[in-house]
């Protein structure tokens, strides 16, 4: 009898056991669903590139994983350029972002990025362009300037292509975010971060906006540790940089 009673507690005991196991794993594979894997990152990122016909070779950490955002990744160039992307989830329970060296075949980059690496180079209107015209590229052109002519400027023309007029621009002016239709990437009081690049490093400081910003637009941004009041570049709905002449391989 005793030994009985002893079969039936040692199977009870490995029933609960495999209940418990089983229980752990389905709660792990919940866990792995709710993530992405290095792996699923590198091919959403070199997808993303191709179809601008970039090719890339993504250096993300093998055993890394990321948070699942329940909506497409946004992928965004860093100084306009996509030798470093910015990878940004904003999804309904998870936020985050991400910088990422591409290693990008420049070859296969459009020219623009070329373009803007030289100093003070920002947009002109290549012809008389009219109220309520859809900007294309072949309306703009780049131009050096050697003095500060404003901080509403563009020195991207991907900022540009595509917008609304909302006034008449004559040929040979630069074009001005109070000519467009306003877009809003960044609102007055935002909190941003600030970056800037030093070789391969990067630097973030905390900021906030002292105005609106359209993407690629010059605008007025305070740095939150120094107190100071700079002049950047709006990259996204997130950052900004203090820097239009820098090393972008």
């Amino acid at each position: 009898m005793y030994l009985v009673r002893e079969k039936i507690f040692i199977s009870l005991i490995l029933l609960l056991s495999a209940t418990i196991s089983c229980a752990s794993s389905d709660k792990l594979l919940n866990h792995d669903h709710e993530l992405i894997s290095a792996g699923t990152l590198t091919k959403l990122l070199k997808k993303f590139l191709i179809n601008k016909g970039i090719e890339s070779s993504p250096s993300i950490n093998k055993n890394k994983k990321y948070k699942n955002c329940g909506e497409p990744l946004k992928f965004f160039p860093v100084f306009q350029s996509w030798n470093t992307v910015e990878v940004v989830c904003n999804g309904p329970k998870n936020n985050w972002n991400l910088l990422i060296r591409t290693r990008a075949n420049a070859s296969l980059q459009d020219n623009t990025s070329k373009e803007i690496q030289k100093n003070n180079m920002i947009i002109f209107s290549k012809k008389s362009l009219k109220k309520g015209q859809i900007i294309a590229k072949d309306d703009l052109v780049f131009k050096n300037v050697k003095k500060n002519i404003g901080a509403d400027i563009f020195n991207n023309i991907e900022d540009l292509v595509g917008r609304k007029l909302k006034q008449n621009v004559s040929l040979g002016f630069p074009i001005r975010s109070r000519h467009l239709q306003l877009d809003w990437v960044i609102s007055k009081g935002d909190k941003i971060d600030i970056i800037q690049s030093i070789g391969t490093i990067f630097i973030s400081a905390s900021g906030v906006a002292l105005e609106n910003g359209q993407k690629g637009e010059k605008i007025r941004v305070m740095n939150l540790s120094s107190e100071k009041n700079l002049v950047a570049w709006v990259l996204n709905e997130k950052k900004v940089t203090t820097q239009t002449n820098i090393n972008r391989n």
